[in-house]
């Protein structure tokens, strides 16, 4: 499982900042996006990868719970998660408007309710060294359904 705490921390509290590069392109043409959503049906050559991500997210997901996937593209996995957890709501997010556009024409074929879908370009707020303070103060909290609220950080 991926140890989600301690990047946060490291996020909030590391006085090391590596320069963040920005992805200079994206998938933007729709036989690219065809060639790799076909990768990754059932039998493609990256469908052992999905069943992997598959199995050990499943792991971890309660019918209820919200999950989001950034950098989603056409969101494969999400997709097939949607099916196996009615119950629970599904965020996609990528930066590729075209990559949303095949994800929400899927669900929408699908007949999948669960899935909502946003375009963003996000950018990393470094604070300058004084707002440290404000920083430590913060709680970040996980809360699944029917479950009193888990302190990761303080």
């Amino acid at each position: 499982m991926l140890p989600i705490h301690k990047i946060i921390y490291f996020e909030m509290f590391s006085q090391e900042r590596p320069e963040r590069v920005s992805e200079k392109e994206t998938m933007n043409d729709l036989e690219q996006i065809r060639s790799y959503v076909k990768a990754y049906e059932w039998g493609g050559p990256t469908s052992a990868l999905q069943l992997h991500h598959l199995k050990e997210l499943s792991l971890m997901i309660n019918d209820g719970d919200t999950i989001v996937d950034l950098a989603c593209g056409p969101g494969p996995l999400l997709l097939e998660l949607a099916v196996l957890y009615p119950e629970s709501q599904f965020i996609g997010v990528d930066m590729a408007p075209l990559m949303l556009s095949h994800l929400q024409q899927t669900a929408e074929s699908k007949n999948l309710k669960n899935i909502l879908i946003f375009s963003k370009r996000w950018v990393i707020d470094h604070r300058k060294k004084e707002d440290k303070k404000k920083r430590k103060e913060r709680t970040f909290v996980i809360k699944k359904k029917d479950q009193k609220k888990k302190r990761l950080i303080k």
